[in-house]
């Protein structure tokens, strides 16, 4: 048989995972000027990883999310601000772009967090006296921003937590070195 990168033949279908399974997907954003978001498999066998497509994303895509049930992805992109939504395709895990969303603070998207239930999509930004963007999913998993709200959320969002329940998002703030619950 042929060998992959690891050296082990026929690792492909070691463990009988086939080529179409979404389940063991990476989605690896690029942050540069001319972003990206390329898309691996993992071999669960060996842990070797297979480049299966390299899609565009907006200026410095930096953090990624998904929606519970793996149908959508987020990209939230720091130097525009945007935030692209991609369809995954369930049965390869490859992406198509659902839609672009300028989230209207231009603060620098550097947090992401789906809500559990997945009706929102929680922004958060890398600016001094930061906010978290609250973007409600229309039915096809895109942010809506005419019913966006922001909250004040600390300096310097690094990153972002939701208890499983939804009841509470915690935000990093890496001026402040404080957690704040907005």
């Amino acid at each position: 048989g042929e060998s992959d990168s690891s050296g082990d033949k026929n690792s492909d279908e070691a463990g009988s995972e086939s080529e179409s399974d979404s389940r063991h997907i990476l989605y690896v954003p690029l942050d540069q000027a001319l972003g990206s978001v390329m898309v691996y498999r993992l071999n669960v066998v060996n842990g070797s990883l297979k480049l299966i497509q390299t899609i565009p994303a907006h200026t410095y895509p930096e953090v990624t999310a998904t929606n519970r049930g793996g149908t959508n992805l987020y990209v939230g992109n720091l130097l525009s601000s945007n935030i692209d939504t991609y369809r995954i395709n369930p049965e390869l895990g490859s992406l198509s772009l659902l839609s672009v969303t300028a989230d209207g603070t231009n603060q620098f998207t550097k947090a992401l967090v789906v809500s559990p239930n997945s009706q929102v999509l929680y922004s958060g930004h890398r600016v001094a006296n930061g906010s978290i963007s609250a973007f409600p999913l229309n039915r096809l998993g895109a942010p809506d921003v005419s019913k966006a709200s922001n909250v004040p959320a600390g300096n310097r969002i690094r990153g972002m937590a939701m208890t499983p329940n939804g009841r509470n998002l915690y935000a990093a703030n890496s001026w402040d070195g404080d957690l704040t619950c907005p």
